[in-house]
């Protein structure tokens, strides 16, 4: 299962969606939890800090997001063009910005 189908388990039954006696994670939890712990890199680890009030699922699901193409949503200013995968500055008028949905959690901004 995806992180998707994972919280959707956790939700659609206690058994799954519940720590059990004497476990820290749920089932749910704990297959994401070992799902990055598996698969990430460590690149993707530095990436990806832990919040404090995050579940296991929502940082498998932040893990599949970093993995996807970056994509931009909406672009404003003079002289940009959005192409499947680049953004295009033209010229350059005065300000130009490129609004991407990811969310950096990690890492520099440059």
């Amino acid at each position: 299962l995806d992180a998707d189908g994972l919280a959707w388990l956790g939700r659609s039954s206690a058994a799954f969606g519940t720590p059990q006696a004497g476990q820290q994670r749920s089932l749910a939890n704990e297959a994401a939890h070992q799902r990055f712990r598996r698969s990430a890199t460590d690149e993707e680890r530095r990436c990806l800090p832990k919040h404090d009030d995050e579940s296991d699922i929502g940082l498998y699901r932040a893990l599949e997001q970093l993995r996807e193409p970056l994509s931009f949503d909406e672009l404003a200013g003079d002289g940009l063009s959005l192409h499947p995968a680049s953004v295009t500055c033209t010229g350059f008028r005065g300000w130009t910005t490129a609004v991407s949905g990811h969310v950096m959690r990690g890492g520099r901004h440059f």
